[in-house]
């Protein structure tokens, strides 16, 4: 069996514990910090090719635009999703978790393509859903939707009449 060499006169100490290390170490046996220097690396950027099948954009006269999201999970972000200027944004069979915001519509366009928003679930965010500018004149509605430990299930802000008949909430 090959011994490791720990020599002083290399300083091979684990810059935090401060514990000699291993030839070769990549990192410290003692604290498990990792002893390979960290380098920082580009996010790559997303593409048309990269969007998922399932989730849809098209374009209505080539101003207004929409987006159908379909068994997608939004997690972690400061808005989850936006619907903004002229986009109209549906989503059924998705999950919105941990986002500060987790569905925002503020959109003023005038392609209206689904107001249901069925069997989502909207887990531990801030605000689940915030009701900004809709310009849909029939109720949203949520059948079969989830509300569960959110600040704020719906912040209805701009008074959009919301149907929640067949809505858990808990």
């Amino acid at each position: 069996m090959k011994e490791s060499r720990i020599t002083s006169e290399k300083q091979n100490l684990c810059p935090l514990c401060r514990v000699p290390l291993p030839d070769g170490a990549f990192f410290c046996p003692h604290c498990a910090r990792s002893i390979k220097p960290w380098t920082r690396q580009k996010a790559p950027q997303a593409t048309a090719k990269e969007v998922p099948a399932h989730c849809r954009t098209g374009d209505s006269a080539g101003r207004d635009r929409q987006l159908h999201l379909t068994s997608c999970t939004v997690s972690g972000w400061k808005t989850g999703v936006l619907a903004y200027g002229t986009t109209w944004v549906n989503a059924m069979d998705c999950r919105f978790e941990d986002n500060q915001v987790g569905f925002r519509f503020n959109a003023e366009g005038t392609v209206v393509t689904h107001t249901q928003y069925a069997n989502n679930e909207f887990f531990h965010n801030g605000t689940a859903v915030l009701l900004k500018s809709v310009p849909a004149e029939n109720p949203l509605s949520f059948p079969g939707s989830v509300f569960e430990d959110n600040d704020t299930d719906i912040d209805n802000r701009c008074g959009r009449e919301v149907n929640i008949s067949q809505t858990t909430f808990r």
